[in-house]
C-alpha cells in the first residue's frame, strides 16, 4: 500500500480540472488514528480555495475526497487534509 505520493495530479473543483503539483502522506498518530494530507501547488489556487467539492485524482486514476485547510493562496501553496479512504 502507498503510504505517500509526491507529483502531479488533477484536482476536479466543483467539476472543473485544475491541474497541481501535490505532496502527500499518511499521517500516524500515537493513539493509532490514522490521516492523510499534505500541500499541493497551483496556480488556480483560488478556485481550489473557494471550491466547495474538492477530489484529489492521481495519474493512475486513484481518487479520494479532500478539504483545503490553510496555505497561501498568492503564493499559490494551499495544505490539505483528506476525507474518507486516501488514493491509495
Amino acid at each position: 500500500m502507498t503510504m505517500s505520493y509526491k507529483g502531479p495530479a488533477v484536482v476536479d473543483a466543483d467539476g472543473e480540472e485544475i491541474t497541481v503539483a501535490v505532496d502527500w502522506r499518511v499521517h500516524q498518530e500515537p493513539n493509532g488514528w490514522d490521516w492523510w494530507g499534505g500541500g499541493l501547488l497551483s496556480s488556480q489556487a483560488a478556485d481550489l480555495w473557494e471550491a466547495e467539492d474538492l477530489i484529489l485524482r492521481l495519474p493512475d486514476g486513484r481518487e479520494s475526497k479532500f478539504v483545503v485547510v490553510g496555505g497561501s493562496v498568492d503564493a499559490g501553496e494551499l495544505d490539505f487534509e483528506g476525507r474518507g479512504s486516501g488514493p491509495f
